[in-house]
């Protein structure tokens, strides 16, 4: 046999060879359920409880007037920064000043009355020492000199209330912040709380709020109230700036359930902000992840990775292109991977995706 021959012969038995192997191949996989693999790596997990809240400031007050009346004044508009006991807005006090002037005069009338009644009361007494005067006359001096003095007690009462009525003409900040809303103009009639000469409601004329303390405001539902706690860390995130992650503290938990019972009971969560940014604005809506426990680098699994069997965590490796079953332990998770305690050892690979149709020792192909 010629070289070329045994030449030809070697290409046409390797050929074949590759062809059997290809054809084995080909037999082996069919009815193989392709799968998709993922290697158990290490990451760090965070467990929260999660839910959606409102921006608030933590004081924030609506300021009225104390008494009925026409607007003179106004010495502020929305946005401005105003101080404590800063003066906001004035009613005309024409008539209470005209009161003033008679309350006054009216006192000094029965102070000067007084000193009269005084001092005939003096002379009243000296003429009873020399015999001049009868015990009913000097009786009668002593009492008109008293009731002198109960109508000038009277009389400065009364001055002192229409003092106090002028003052309730101006109001005043009752706190140092932003005056968010406005709701007077000069020369507009308002109603005070003894409008009409009964008690009502007092109109508004502007609301303030601190805006250097901001606060989130939540609804926990009664299964999760549990794991929150005074001083929890918490991290926000406003819907209008998703990228950027406030953080903040936990400062109140009702101990009643919230007004708001569309969704079961839920009880009012109040969360501090550490740091209050400039865009930042009232009512802006957000989500709040309340850290429950946060681990690092540990051994962790996609939850769609593990398989829950019969009370127990399993998960699917390939071992010679049959599926293998092996018991997991799991540990804290978060919204998609899961802490393996025990079962498995960094880059070992297990089948992730729809696991429940997944069979031990069934054939299977990995996707790459």
């Amino acid at each position: 046999m010629t070289n070329n021959k045994k030449i030809f012969l070697a290409v046409i038995s390797l050929l074949l060879l590759l062809a059997f192997i290809l054809i084995a191949k080909r037999i082996w996989f069919k009815g193989a359920l392709p799968v998709r693999v993922v290697s158990a790596s290490t990451r760090d997990i965070r467990q929260t409880v999660s839910s959606s809240g409102s921006i608030e400031a933590r004081e924030k007050i609506q300021v009225a007037f104390e008494m009925a009346g026409r607007v003179k004044a106004v010495y502020f508009k929305e946005q401005d920064r105003v101080k404590k006991g800063q003066v906001l807005a004035r009613l005309v006090d024409d008539e209470i000043a005209a009161q003033i002037d008679q309350a006054r005069a009216a006192v000094l009338q029965a102070e000067i009355s007084l000193k009269n009644m005084e001092r005939n009361l003096t002379r009243a007494r000296e003429l009873y020492k020399k015999g001049f005067l009868s015990l009913e006359g000097i009786e009668a001096a002593q009492t008109e000199y008293d009731m002198g003095g109960e109508l000038l007690s009277q009389r400065k009462a009364s001055y002192e209330a229409v003092k106090a009525r002028s003052h309730s003409t101006l109001i005043t900040a009752p706190i140092t912040g932003t005056v968010i809303r406005k709701f007077i103009k000069e020369g507009e009639i308002v109603a005070g709380p003894l409008s009409a000469g009964r008690i009502s409601e007092p109109v508004p004329i502007a609301e303030i709020a601190d805006l250097s303390q901001m606060e989130v405001l939540t609804d926990i539902d009664e299964t999760e109230v549990a794991k929150i706690h005074r001083e929890q860390e918490a991290l926000i995130k406003v819907d209008a700036y998703p990228d950027t992650i406030l953080t903040g503290t936990v400062r109140e938990i009702a101990l009643v359930t919230s007004e708001r019972r569309e969704a079961g009971r839920n009880y009012r969560v109040i969360v501090s902000l550490l740091n209050t940014p400039a865009w930042l604005r009232l009512g802006m809506t957000s989500t709040i992840d309340f850290i429950i426990q946060e681990k690092k680098g540990i051994l962790c699994l996609p939850a769609d990775a593990i398989l829950q069997k019969d009370n127990r965590s399993v998960v699917f490796l390939v071992k010679e292109g049959r599926l293998v079953e092996r018991e997991v332990k799991t540990g804290i998770g978060d919204e998609e991977y899961l802490e393996i305690s025990s079962g498995l050892h960094p880059g070992e690979e297990v089948v992730t995706g729809d696991l429940s149709k997944l069979h031990r020792g069934e054939r299977v192909t990995v996707l790459r």
